[in-house]
């Protein structure tokens, strides 16, 4: 909602000499700073909930979160290094450049399938405690 009414402000910050805007300006930064205020307090509640929750393995909620975020980085690498290693190589005459790959691909794959099973169980258990935590004021 932030969004369309930014939108919808830049659409009528000008208008034609002689005609009447569409909307006011004035009435949609009021409505778009009372809606970014209360985004904001529901992001420190949030916040303040997430530092709160503990998980069975007695990391916050906010660390946990964390952990998985960087997890998915750390997929996203290994995942992409292992396709840039597969040489793909067509040879027409023995006179032909030949590619090698400086990476083990299947070590870069397996790793990547060992994190993305480690995202997964994180992810698990930051949703159980979503569901079971009450947001604190």
């Amino acid at each position: 909602k932030l969004q369309m009414l930014s939108e919808r402000m830049v659409e009528n910050a000008t208008y034609q000499e002689g005609t009447e805007p569409a909307e006011s300006v004035e009435v949609l930064l009021r409505e778009t700073n009372a809606l970014a205020d209360e985004l904001e307090r529901l992001i420190a509640s949030i916040n303040r909930t997430s530092m709160a929750t503990k998980l069975p393995d007695g990391r916050s909620l906010t660390d946990a979160i964390a952990a998985r975020d960087v997890l998915l980085t750390r997929i996203k690498l290994y995942r992409s290094v292992a396709v840039a290693g597969v040489v793909k190589q067509k040879v027409y005459s023995r006179t032909e450049v030949k590619y090698l790959s400086q990476v083990d691909v299947r070590a870069m794959r397996e790793e990547s399938d060992r994190l993305s099973r480690q995202h997964r169980e994180l992810d698990n258990a930051i949703q159980g405690a979503n569901f079971m935590t009450e947001l604190l004021d």
